[in-house]
């Protein structure tokens, strides 16, 4: 698969794009095609390693919390089937700029700015 992963903690320095193994979901969790990915101002956070006691990561670590996508497998009792589109959630959040995969650098630059009033998405099937 195609990603956006952090290489170890720190600044935008450690934010590399480019090919990693397929995501493989555990028992209980949905296999998502993510067709876009949103920039979270707590990955900001959890980059630069200020959750490093509470959430240790092993790298690469790959980032995009808020996303939407469809299911391509789900687990018995989930109440999702394949084929369904999904979400971060029920409510619809406000999008201030869209950005290609390729420009995912800018979108960080201008998530850490602090000066959006809106989320930041990476539509990760785009390029410029």
């Amino acid at each position: 698969m195609q990603a956006a992963f952090i290489t170890g903690y720190g600044g935008a320095e450690v934010m590399s794009f480019g090919a990693l193994p397929d995501a493989v979901p555990t028992e209980g969790q949905a296999l998502i095609e993510v067709h876009a990915a949103g920039v979270n101002p707590v990955e900001l956070s959890m980059r630069e390693g200020r959750f490093q006691k509470a959430l240790p990561y092993s790298f690469p670590q790959v980032t995009g919390l808020d996303i939407s996508g469809v299911v391509v497998r789900a687990p018995e009792g989930s109440g999702f089937r394949p084929g369904d589109e999904v979400d971060e959630g029920a409510i619809r959040a406000f999008v201030s700029q869209v950005y290609p995969l390729d420009r995912l650098p800018e979108a960080y630059a201008v998530m850490e700015t602090g000066r959006t009033r809106g989320k930041i998405v990476v539509d990760v099937r785009a390029r410029s």
